[in-house]
């Protein structure tokens, strides 16, 4: 059991930094339309703030703006 806890500790840092660290466009976003993000908040802003100042979030992926301003288009706004 010692020898699996010990594992556990140095393989889960190493797997979620590995993930964390890949780039949108790996995590299934356009890396362009995230590249457009043009932040509305500040670091941890709660999503009911965020879009109570009219802006959207998407808390994915990791290293991009999670609150940003919409894209307007005809029939309203764009989240992307």
């Amino acid at each position: 059991v010692e020898a699996c806890l010990a594992w556990l500790r140095v393989t889960i840092p190493i797997l979620l930094a590995s993930f964390t660290s890949l780039p949108p466009i790996a995590w299934g976003w356009d890396n362009s339309e995230v590249k457009l993000r043009q932040n509305c908040g500040y670091p941890g802003i709660p999503a009911k703030e965020c879009e109570a100042r009219g802006c959207c979030f998407e808390s994915n992926p990791p290293a991009v703006p999670w609150c940003f301003f919409p894209h307007l288009v005809e029939e309203g706004k764009l989240c992307v």
